[in-house]
């Protein structure tokens, strides 16, 4: 199943027109022109912005219709939005706290616990470049 899902795709911020937000009203939704209490993929909402096409688009909006197949997440840089779907976003787990390294750092680092293992003494100093000043 897909949904449909309003957004801004113009610099300026999501703002609905006069026209729109007095559509809305009469069909018993809040006074909202920027839908910060209506969610962009409310079947009203995306009927109107289908009706009334760029008339539905406040100033500085440019406001369009995108299909997805998931759960979304609308990404906003300086009012221009883009819709990002669930398999589209890298979601960071809080309970794994693994590093990645590059083989060459997963090398170095090795090295690095053997050398300790066997009781020698090691300075951290060889696992960066000379030129770099050590932050302690």
């Amino acid at each position: 199943m897909s949904w449909k899902v309003v957004y801004n795709k113009s610099f300026g911020g999501f703002k609905l027109s006069d026209v729109a937000v007095e559509l809305l009203v009469q069909r018993g939704l809040p006074r909202d022109p920027w839908c910060a209490k209506i969610p962009r993929h409310h079947p009203e909402l995306v009927a109107i912005v289908e009706i009334l096409g760029d008339k539905a688009s406040g100033e500085w909006s440019q406001l369009r219709i995108a299909e997805v197949d998931s759960k979304y997440i609308i990404d906003e840089y300086d009012g221009q939005e883009t819709i990002k779907e669930e398999h589209e976003i890298d979601l960071k787990d809080p309970t794994d706290i693994r590093i990645s390294l590059s083989p060459h750092e997963q090398e170095e680092l090795e090295t690095f616990n053997a050398l300790k293992d066997r009781g020698d003494t090691v300075d951290w100093k060889w696992l960066v470049e000379e030129d770099k000043p050590i932050d302690t």
